[in-house]
């Protein structure tokens, strides 16, 4: 298991899913969602030219770590980009939960 899926999974235990076979299935349906935010969320701190890069790599048949790897590289703040997005997502999952 990855860090994504391991920090999925901590927040479905936050919310209150324990169940095993329901945290692999949310966990697979909540980690492409989170993946587009973060990486949405760099895409927007890079220069014009980086992001016509990451475009490009977005449209070719680059892996999403190769995707990943690039702007992880590119964008000098990433770390605290990747950290305000996991605690931004962690906020509205709890908080759309809790609305349920």
């Amino acid at each position: 298991m990855n860090d994504i899926d391991q920090y999925i999974q901590n927040l479905l235990k936050k919310a209150g899913f324990w169940d095993e076979d329901n945290l692999d299935l949310l966990t697979e349906e909540i980690k492409p969602v989170l993946i587009d935010t973060i990486l949405t969320n760099a895409v927007n701190e890079m220069s014009p030219e980086d992001q016509q890069f990451s475009q490009h790599l977005f449209d070719s048949e680059a892996s999403a770590d190769e995707i990943f790897q690039y702007i992880q590289d590119t964008v000098e703040n990433f770390d605290e980009i990747l950290f305000e997005t996991l605690d931004e997502f962690e906020k509205n999952y709890l908080k759309a939960i809790s609305e349920d």
